[in-house]
């Protein structure tokens, strides 16, 4: 039988022992070589290898065959033969004229003497027919084709049969009983061909790869022995193509496992610290000659209980960091200070204790614990110092050190970290070549990179300007302005106070004319009332930026009449009070408490706050959005440990209830007409609001809620 999903051959020659229809001698003898097998289906063509031998040696009327034939079939459309005789010369016998179908072997064969022939048939792939094909071989006393009525001295059939040979594989996983981290291991997968129609691999691929386990080598071999290396371009890739010449360098010289063929496929893997003893599994991507795709997987156990120890140098780290690298006398500081246990499970747990040396004239507020704490596998921690210092170090730099000691029923260590900060009496000791006071006098788009400034009254940006890379220092309830028709564009820059708090940003209402723009990306504007204060009529961009310890982050004011009319880009921007708000600069009207007011404080506007792929992030402050009068759209926003701060507590009030609605995620008052939107994230996904006692308060606008 012929399968089309296999494309497989296996002919059947045999010699039907049928009597002669006439008897006389000589006659003659066909062997099938080899008695049995499988014919593969390589470039669309078959062949047969047989025999013809005339074995009389003796007898009437003669001892030679005459016109040894062979017919095939007529009615074949998806097979075309043709005949070779192999010996004494490599030919091709053509077919008897006007009979396509007939082809004489030998015309005269004496005795005793032995052909060797081919018969090759090319197919037309995958053409489906079940039906046998039945060859008719023989010899004729009076030649081929006889005339009507001749018998011929000898007849006889044999089959060629196309049977369903489907493709089979059989995996088998091999890997260690034990490993160490960081110390290389192999595993392999063996897949042994049972049918006999062929497979032909073209791929290799690895599935669910564990985090933290590394590829150094990928081989295959023919399971005995020869072996070919498979490029690895990273430590991460999972997918190898295969090819003939692959198959061909391991002893497979067709491109395909024929049948009880074996290949085998072998990975060295490199575990690491948080390596959880998981492994992938093994996939070999095959064909059939017709192109059917074929997978077959090997899947191994679960290693994270036969760890025989902790070979790696870094599976415990320390990370110490500043909350700011200047930082003025007298101003409060805090040093993150990062333990990490990257190893797997370990018996027992591994202990830590932090010994912190810290630099002198400097005072603790919230100081670090104290003695040998346990920490669980493949997870770390964060502790913060908290102080200030009293005194300027020599030369201004401060050196703080932390060091991350190890019980004993833990090797390794002791790990180190230090950071180096600058410690400066006034805002004066951080500039470096630029100091900004009165406007900026430029006549030009003006480009300043990778400079220190110190900003010490009020900044009128009066020409197009760009600053990347830069630190400013702000002198206390000092401005920075960006009159109508500027623009001001801050990149990776970041924007502190001196002491006390500045004023912000303000962007300019134009009139009539285009108001001012502010671009800001990848920057951080901190310590101020206002950290932007957007008129009408302006611009505001805000991408991937942090807006840390302000009044409120962003201020949109009251309308003199109507709505404001404002452009607002906020995107992937983070909000939050992160530390000590500062004190308040002489004559600010605002009375801040310990936490910011709130992210977003608008009026009379219409807003959009984040987009589908790029959220903000409201956290650690006392209110996320305050929207009065304005019709706001929130799309996938995180708001997170909204902790009220009672300073605010009149700020947030019921318009119909003598009630505060201070600690809310978004408080809305407004006309009617006024719509709130929030949508994004919500069940079985990440939270869009956590550990905030007033989800959304509104009235009396109107509601929108979609997730």
């Amino acid at each position: 039988m012929y399968n089309a999903t296999s494309c497989q051959f296996v002919r059947s020659l045999t010699n039907n022992n049928l009597t002669p229809l006439v008897t006389i001698t000589p006659h003659l003898v066909l062997n099938q070589i080899p008695a049995s097998g499988v014919e593969s289906a390589i470039q669309n063509t078959i062949v047969w290898e047989f025999n013809i031998e005339n074995l009389n040696l003796a007898g009437t009327p003669s001892t030679q065959a005459y016109n040894v034939f062979l017919e095939i079939p007529q009615g074949i459309n998806y097979l075309s033969f043709s005949v070779f005789r192999v010996a004494p010369t490599v030919s091709q016998i053509q077919p008897v004229a006007g009979n396509p179908n007939v082809f004489i072997l030998e015309s005269v064969m004496n005795s005793g003497a032995l052909n060797q022939y081919e018969l090759r048939a090319v197919y037309q792939p995958c053409e489906t027919n079940p039906d046998p094909i039945s060859i008719t071989w023989g010899w004729n006393c009076d030649g081929w084709p006889a005339p009507s009525g001749t018998t011929p001295c000898f007849v006889d059939n044999f089959d060629i049969s196309l049977i369903n040979t489907p493709v089979a594989m059989d995996p088998k996983s091999i890997q260690p009983n034990e490993f160490s981290l960081c110390q290389p291991f192999y595993i392999s997968a063996e897949f042994t061909s049972l049918q006999q129609g062929g497979v032909y691999p073209i791929g290799i691929e690895l599935l669910n790869l564990p985090p933290f386990l590394d590829i150094l080598e990928c081989n295959i071999t023919d399971c005995s022995g020869n072996s070919v290396p498979l490029t690895v371009v990273n430590s991460t890739q999972t997918i190898w193509t295969l090819s003939s010449v692959d198959l061909a360098a391991i002893g497979y010289p067709n491109g395909f496992l024929g049948i009880l063929n074996c290949l085998k496929i072998e990975l060295k893997l490199d575990p690491k610290c948080r390596y959880n003893g998981q492994l992938p599994s093994i996939q070999l991507n095959t064909t059939n000659y017709c192109g059917d795709d074929f997978l077959y997987q090997t899947n191994f156990s679960n290693m994270s209980e036969n760890v025989t120890g902790n070979l790696c140098t870094n599976c415990f780290t320390i990370t110490k960091t500043p909350s700011t690298y200047n930082i003025p006398l007298n101003t409060t500081i805090d040093f993150y200070i990062e333990i990490c246990n990257l190893s797997p499970s370990l018996t027992p747990v591994p202990s830590f204790q932090i010994i912190d040396n810290l630099p002198p004239n400097f005072v603790v507020t919230s100081p670090l614990p104290t003695g040998f704490i346990a920490w669980p596998a493949v997870q770390c921690t964060t502790l913060i110092l908290t102080g200030y210092f009293t005194q300027i170090p020599p030369g201004g730099i401060a050196i703080n050190k932390a060091e991350l000691l190890l019980d004993p029923a833990v090797s390794g260590g002791p790990f180190t970290a230090q950071c180096t900060l600058q410690v400066a009496s006034d805002c004066a000791s951080f500039a470096d070549q630029v100091t900004l006071q009165g406007h900026n006098e430029s006549t030009s788009y003006t480009f300043y990179p990778n400079e220190t400034i110190y900003i010490i009254e009020d900044f009128f940006i009066k020409h197009n300007v760009s600053y990347s890379n830069n630190t400013f220092y702000v002198n206390p309830g000092v401005e920075i302005v960006v009159e109508a028709g500027k623009t001001l564009v801050l990149e990776n820059s970041r924007i502190y106070s001196c002491t006390d708090m500045w004023k912000g940003i303000r962007v300019e209402d134009g009139g009539t004319l285009v108001g001012g723009t502010l671009k800001a990306a990848d920057s951080e504007i901190c310590d101020a009332e206002y950290a932007v204060f957007q008129e009408n009529n302006s611009t505001v961009i805000l991408e991937n930026s942090k807006l840390y310890r302000n009044y409120v982050g962003l201020f949109i004011p009251q309308a003199l009449s109507g709505l404001n009319s404002v452009s607002t880009y906020v995107r992937n921007c983070q909000f939050a009070t992160f530390g000590t708000i500062r004190p308040n600069y002489a004559g600010q009207l605002t009375l801040p408490g310990l936490k910011s007011l709130s992210g977003v404080l608008s009026h009379d506007a219409i807003l959009n706050l984040g987009s589908q792929y790029q959220p903000n992030r409201f956290y650690d402050m006392s209110n996320g959005v305050i929207s009065r009068n304005t019709s706001i759209s929130i799309t996938n926003c995180i708001f997170e440990d909204i902790v009220p701060d009672p300073v605010y507590q009149n700020l947030t009030q019921s318009m119909l209830a003598n009630t505060s609605y201070n600690n809310s995620t978004i408080y809305a008052i407004g006309r009617f007409g006024s719509l709130v939107k929030q949508r994004g994230f919500g069940k079985n996904g990440q939270t869009a609001f956590d550990n905030c006692k007033y989800g959304i308060f509104t009235e009396p606008n109107e509601c929108g809620f979609t997730g």
